[in-house]
């Protein structure tokens, strides 16, 4: 998960658009992003950005397939009072 995170911050989507994509809470896209910041001990989203790019690992078609697989398998996001 947090690979498909990274990736989609680097295509430049906001936490609210890759919670709504990926289908999960806005809490969890942030508490991912904390978790690979403190892994790779950087501080900012840009740095992680830059690493990504920088290393080789960018692959937007990563974020599509995910986003298609979730779609298929019916996966939403779940709203306050457990209605889909």
């Amino acid at each position: 998960m947090q690979q498909i995170i990274c990736q989609c911050i680097a295509c430049g989507l906001s936490d609210k658009e890759t919670a709504y994509f990926l289908g999960i809470e806005i809490a969890t896209v942030k508490a991912h992003n904390a978790k690979i910041l403190r892994a790779l001990g950087l501080i900012r989203r840009a740095q992680m950005v830059r690493l990504v790019f920088e290393s080789g690992s960018f692959d937007p078609e990563m974020v599509e397939r995910e986003v298609r697989r979730r779609n298929m398998l019916g996966h939403r996001r779940k709203r306050k009072g457990g209605h889909t």
